[in-house]
């Protein structure tokens, strides 16, 4: 039976357009690939990776000729070149230069380079060190570190530093130079001999191909602190005790050695009468103050509020202006400071004497012009005649209450708020005991004890410049 309706044949294939598809996409991923391995041979043809402690030394192949005695060429000259490139990428074409890659120098601690360029200028006649640009050994030193040399040009020797030990000093020798009048060198020239100035304790730098260094023992001074080996031997405690942080006492035994004064200062005889006149004469108190109200001025001062304690200092070197107290005889260093911990009055005072009747000798050693608009303490500043008394000198004194008041409640709980912030007042006292010269007063004045907490103030100080 013959069809009646037969489809008709266009040329539609519906399988071509497939095809197509894939034969499109075969050509472009080749293309693609063709272009990433090219690119990938041009990058590591055109670019050298320098990793870290590596630098890239260039090699260029033409130029110009290098000048007489040179080993380095500078930039447009054939040969090594004296610059090198750091760590990472360059863009190098290799037609021009070549490459190689080096580890830096690297001079450990206690230990120095002595530098010998290969090339450059010749030395005139009884020349021994070279300087920059010069051939021969460098009268510069390299010392510890890590450094981009071009081996090719130059060579380094790695020889122990000077070290001068406590007790001894360094007695320093010019072995190079022009021929001296005598035994000593002048101090601003190149002349043989010994040096004037010797070399107080410490590790130094010096070129031993120029400088020769005598170390000659001079003696320390040494001091014990101990604890008895008796408890009924208690009045030669000299042990360095403190509190620790959980409230109980810590005794340390120590042997310390003192050494000699830098050159630069007078006898120490000289150094303590001066010190001593300075206590005497409150100038370390006139510089506290001129420094604070420097700060003030600068904005580094807060006096709107300000914070009051003092901490307990022993006193086992005698003297005045010291009371006993369960802890033994000590002192009490009271301190205000402002909302930044800053101090803005120090003093000392007997230890027997309570913190109330101590707060108005505080503001004698005021600093600042402004009294505090609020003064905050802890609970032993709790007191109506205090408070009364601050009150008309415009000081609003904030302190909570006593378990054991016994008149009607005079704080304002909404100011108490500021009290949470007092423990500024208890950092400054952990800034001066790390002066280790403060926890125990071993001195006999009380004015020269209050001159070292007035030192402590000025470094906490210095550091707002």
């Amino acid at each position: 039976m013959p069809r009646t309706h037969e489809p008709a044949d266009h040329g539609f294939d519906p399988v071509l357009p497939m095809a197509n598809w894939k034969r499109h996409a075969a050509v472009w991923g080749s293309v693609l690939l063709i272009v990433l391995v090219c690119f990938l041979l041009a990058w590591n043809t055109f670019f050298k990776y320098v990793p870290p402690g590596k630098h890239l030394v260039v090699i260029a192949k033409n130029g110009a000729p290098l000048d007489p005695g040179e080993v380095l060429a500078a930039a447009g000259q054939k040969g090594i070149q004296k610059e090198v490139m750091g760590e990472g990428w360059h863009y190098i074409t290799p037609i021009v230069y070549t490459t190689e890659v080096e580890e830096n120098t690297l001079i450990p601690p206690g230990k120095i380079g002595i530098v010998t360029a290969l090339g450059g200028k010749s030395l005139t006649p009884g020349r021994v060190l070279a300087e920059e640009g010069e051939q021969g050994i460098q009268r510069h030193v390299l010392p510890p570190g890590a450094y981009r040399l071009n081996l090719h040009g130059f060579k380094i020797e790695e020889v122990p530093a000077t070290e001068i030990k406590s007790g001894y000093v360094g007695v320093v020798r010019r072995l190079l130079g022009s021929e001296g009048k005598g035994l000593f060198a002048r101090e601003d020239s190149d002349e043989k001999g010994y040096l004037p100035r010797v070399l107080q304790p410490g590790i130094y730098y010096l070129n031993t191909k120029e400088f020769e260094v005598i170390k000659a023992e001079v003696g320390i001074i040494q001091t014990t602190f101990h604890a008895p080996a008796a408890d009924n031997d208690k009045d030669k405690d000299t042990a360095i005790t403190f509190t620790a942080k959980g409230g109980f006492p810590i005794s340390i035994d120590c042997t310390v050695e003192w050494e000699m004064l830098p050159q630069c200062y007078p006898n120490y005889k000289t150094v303590h009468r001066r010190f001593q006149n300075w206590c005497r004469n409150e100038v370390l108190r006139g510089i506290l103050t001129d420094v604070a109200n420097e700060l003030r001025d600068r904005g580094a001062i807060d006096e709107e509020e300000c914070f009051i304690d003092a901490t307990f200092a022993m006193a086992k070197g005698g003297g005045a202006e010291i009371g006993p107290t369960r802890r033994g005889k000590g002192l009490k260093i009271m301190a205000i400071v402002d909302r930044h911990g800053l101090p803005i009055s120090v003093s000392t005072h007997a230890a027997n004497h309570h913190e109330v009747r101590l707060v108005q000798l505080c503001f004698d050693f005021y600093m600042i012009e402004a009294r505090p608009e609020n003064l905050i303490g802890d609970r032993a500043y709790d007191s109506d005649g205090l408070d009364e008394e601050l009150r008309q000198q415009g000081i609003e004194m904030i302190a909570p209450h006593r378990s054991n008041r016994v008149n009607s409640l005079t704080q304002d709980r909404r100011r108490l708020r500021r009290y949470a912030r007092r423990w500024l007042v208890e950092r400054f006292f952990a800034w001066i005991q790390w002066r280790r010269r403060l926890l125990v007063r071993w001195e006999f004045y009380p004015q020269n004890f209050l001159g070292f907490v007035h030192l402590a103030c000025l470094l906490i100080l210095f550091r707002r410049f």
